[in-house]
């Protein structure tokens, strides 16, 4: 009441570019817009030099610098982990689209040295784009909005079962075009996973994670909330598998994504370390527990028996 439709269209639109989604205690949605004044003041970039961190205990966030800077360098975030995990050609439409603006960061222009690692990350080695896009398509839908199209959704299906379904005939023919850490296979392996969850297949599911979880920490910039929510998701599925067969999944789960997997488990302790020395004690408490559950993640001695990582953006 009172509001102008203009002053309302552009309170909307500056919500939209400038809120976090965030998990707080007692929120009316599950996971509030929150508009946070320091935060609102980084700007996207592709190529980030800072992370975002959010504490669902308290509502908070933290921002961590994740690559070395020079006095005067601007500090930047990324703005959605989805479309980080996507190709140049197609991340900067749907930046376009989703934020309303043309992105020229150093990944985006192709200066960037860990950003064009990621992209030949992200690349296929085989086929074609349009062969890629039936297949995509199987289990993906183009997002769009007014402004144009603004990413990748999932199709609607009838319940779990079926989308696992789709993704398992899709994702062997996907990875002739591609290696794990592929755009499209990348994509479909995550509703994969979600599936598998869901349906409590956890010895599939603990497979299905760590290949997702191993090929993530390459493309996803270091500390993001989407690694640490991986990370956690692993922990949890391996702490239901069955006791007799824990040690045999353990040990091909080292031998098949162990690098990947270690280097994605010294950043996380790297996070709870700082964490830690932050001083508020309702993250330290949580970084406590995650450090505590990991203990019981595979063996650590199985995972360096396969080497250290070789690539980490």
């Amino acid at each position: 009441e009172g509001l102008s439709a203009s002053k309302a269209a552009e309170a909307f639109f500056a919500a939209n570019n400038n809120g976090f989604q965030t998990t707080m205690p007692e929120a009316l949605e599950e996971q509030p817009m929150l508009l946070f004044r320091r935060l609102c003041m980084f700007n996207h970039s592709c190529a980030p030099n800072c992370a975002v961190y959010r504490d669902g205990t308290t509502g908070t966030t933290r921002v961590l610098l994740v690559r070395p800077v020079n006095k005067g360098d601007e500090l930047t975030i990324h703005y959605s982990d989805e479309l980080i995990v996507l190709p140049t050609h197609l991340r900067r439409r749907f930046v376009a689209g989703r934020f309303g603006f043309e992105c020229r960061c150093s990944r985006c222009e192709g200066s960037d040295p860990i950003g064009k690692m990621v992209e030949a990350a992200l690349a296929r080695e085989k086929g074609s784009e349009g062969d890629v896009a039936k297949l995509h398509m199987v289990v993906a839908l183009l997002q769009s909005s007014r402004t144009g199209p603004i990413g990748f959704g999932y199709r609607e299906f009838e319940d779990w079962p079926e989308a696992l379904a789709h993704a398992e005939m899709v994702l062997p023919k996907l990875a002739e075009f591609g290696p794990e850490t592929f755009w499209a296979r990348h994509h479909v392996r995550q509703l994969k996973c979600l599936a598998l969850e869901a349906l409590e297949r956890d010895s599939a599911a603990y497979l299905a994670l760590a290949e997702h979880a191993a090929a993530s920490w390459r493309i996803l910039p270091p500390y993001c909330d989407a690694l640490k929510d991986l990370e956690a998701r692993f922990i949890c599925v391996h702490s239901r598998l069955p006791a007799a067969l824990r040690p045999r999944l353990e040990a091909k789960v080292a031998q098949l994504h162990g690098p990947g997997l270690l280097g994605l488990a010294k950043d996380m302790e790297t996070l709870r370390g700082w964490l830690r020395r932050s001083g508020d004690d309702a993250a330290a408490e949580e970084a406590a527990a995650a450090e505590a559950a990991s203990r019981g993640s595979p063996s650590q001695q199985q995972q360096q028996q396969q080497g250290e990582a070789s690539f980490q953006p």
